[in-house]
């Protein structure tokens, strides 16, 4: 005897139904960050009891702080280029991880949408035409700030280039840190430059008694090494 047909639990979305399905979801994930956003503006978490919106989205939702964060660094960037192109809510779309790369960046960003609608003279067209422009603008912008991202970490030295890459640091804050340490060094540079100016004016000459009594025996040691490397050298890139 045959086993009975497996029935499958739902039938296949037709094209319609998929992209009703994907509307939904799209509004869905839009609705979220919307509303993260003002839970935190308004201070929903303060009114239920919760020292933080970090703990609040943890607590209620299940969210890392991270993640919660992430969602409305989102709602951000959406909310920004919605108000440079003019474009309806939803119209807008943009990855979260998209709106990681561009969230260090969204005046540039909002500067360039506003300036890629006002050449075709955005106003007339309709806003499903606006959107492809912005979506456009916003894909060749990440783009840039990606190179250019990448770029910046490639001259940072290793151990800030690792911060930067897991998440220690942001990009701002290692390349302060490299600034401040390259300006150390140079005063470091200048100061040796001058300390072996003034060794090298007295290569070839012994060392008075009394510097000698001004010092210990393991320095007197290293001065002498040096002073005798620079009798024997030449040291007149020092002059």
């Amino acid at each position: 005897m045959s086993s009975p047909a497996m029935v499958p639990l739902f039938e296949p979305c037709t094209t319609e139904e998929a992209r009703e399905i994907t509307e939904d979801i799209r509004q869905a994930a839009e609705a979220i960050w919307g509303l993260l956003l003002e839970a935190r503006d308004r201070r929903a978490w303060a009114a239920l009891g919760y020292q933080s919106f970090a703990a609040y989205a943890t607590a209620e939702f299940g969210m890392s702080e991270v993640h919660a964060y992430r969602l409305i660094g989102q709602g951000q960037v959406i909310r920004e280029i919605e108000e440079a192109s003019g474009l309806t809510h939803g119209l807008v779309t943009v990855t979260e991880r998209e709106a990681r790369d561009i969230k260090g960046h969204l005046d540039e960003v909002a500067s360039s949408v506003r300036d890629a609608i006002a050449e075709v003279q955005g106003d007339e067209l309709p806003e499903a035409e606006v959107a492809e422009i912005v979506r456009d603008v916003v894909e060749k912008e990440r783009e840039r700030i990606r190179a250019d991202t990448k770029h910046r970490l490639e001259r940072l030295p290793p151990d800030l280039n690792n911060r930067v890459v897991t998440g220690a640091y942001d990009l701002d804050q290692a390349e302060s840190v490299d600034h401040e340490r390259n300006e150390r060094l140079d005063v470091w540079a200048e100061n040796l430059r001058e300390a072996m100016r003034r060794l090298a004016r007295m290569a070839g000459s012994p060392v008075p008694d009394a510097l000698q009594r001004r010092i210990s025996e393991p320095e007197l040691a290293v001065l002498t090494t040096i002073l005798d490397a620079l009798g024997e050298g030449d040291y007149g890139f020092l002059e």
